[in-house]
Order: C-alpha cells, then sequence, then structure tokens
C-alpha cells in the first residue's frame, strides 16, 4: 500500500537538569485527498534530571487516526542504578479519545559491551502482559536483536530483527 510521511524529532537541553523533545509525524495513503486517510502524532516531551541517577518525564501526546483524535498524557521516573542498569515506571493516561491507562516497568540491564537485555511489564484495562528483549551489537552499525512477549490473553509473540545504524543520527 503506497503511503508517503513526513517528521521531525528535535530534542533541545536547555539546562544542566533540562531537557525537551518535541516529535511530528504524518502519513497519507498515495493518491487520495480525504481526512480520512491522514494519520499524524505529536508529541511533546520534558525530562528534569533531579541527580545523575534520578530523572522525571512528562509527555503531552495528541494522535489523529483517520479523524479520530486522541489526547494523551504520561509520566514517567527512571532511576539509574549504574552505567549498565536502570529501572523505571511509567503512568500513561488519557485526557481525550482512545487510550485508556497503562502503568508500565521496565528494567534494564547491559550484560557486556555487546549485549542489552530489557524486561517490561505492562498492565492495562486489557490486563497484564510482560516480555524479555535483547539486542546484540555485532560492531559498530550493525546489531541484532529478539524478544518475547506474553499478553493478558495468554498470546505469546516473538520477535527477530537486524539493526543498522549508519551514522548517530539514523537506525534501520
Amino acid at each position: 500500500r503506497g503511503q508517503k510521511s513526513y517528521g521531525f524529532d528535535v530534542d533541545q537541553r536547555l539546562s544542566e537538569q533540562l531537557s525537551v523533545r518535541f516529535k511530528h509525524h504524518h502519513q497519507t495513503e498515495l493518491n487520495k485527498t480525504a481526512a480520512d486517510d491522514k494519520k499524524s502524532s505529536s508529541t511533546l516531551q520534558a525530562t528534569y534530571d533531579l541527580s545523575n541517577k534520578l530523572m522525571l518525564t512528562g509527555e503531552l501526546q495528541h494522535r489523529d487516526n483517520r479523524g479520530e483524535s486522541a489526547d494523551n498524557i504520561a509520566l514517567q521516573g527512571r532511576y539509574q542504578f549504574s552505567d549498565d542498569a536502570s529501572i523505571s515506571i511509567t503512568q500513561q493516561g488519557a485526557i481525550s479519545g482512545d487510550g485508556g491507562s497503562q502503568t508500565r516497568l521496565d528494567v534494564n540491564k547491559r550484560v557486556s559491551d555487546n549485549l542489552m537485555i530489557e524486561g517490561t511489564v505492562r498492565d492495562n484495562e486489557c490486563g497484564l502482559s510482560y516480555g524479555v528483549n535483547g539486542d546484540y551489537s555485532l560492531g559498530e552499525k550493525l546489531s541484532l536483536g529478539a524478544g518475547l512477549e506474553q499478553d493478558s490473553t495468554g498470546l505469546v509473540s516473538a520477535r527477530v530483527g537486524t539493526g543498522y545504524m549508519p551514522n548517530k543520527d539514523a537506525i534501520y
């Protein structure tokens, strides 16, 4: 299906403790002009470093999916135990439109210079789901990734993929 899309992602540190990020993405089906063929999302995020180990992030997001709008808010606390391990808890809720609420707990651990493992637990209106993901760096520009998740109905899904980073600003 032919689609055209564009977007941007601007991240700016305003001070030693405060950074802001603004992202926008817009997607339209080719050869269509109706408003219900367009999707877009805009996100404004602010992160405040309380210390070198503790960060708080707030986020507002507006989504328009083929004429259906939704606004969400999220708050996240992240604690960096060391250069190799962190934990974060996120609470997300809908301001308007669809979205419901979700609580998420993430634990990240760098096992070696090349291997990063992440565990996730989510609780939302559908129930509890959890998963584990791993990424292995094969060099400066290439990585392999795999993951396993189980949703609240017991359905298990797996993911295997590669990543290519030609420079510090792009990942495929």
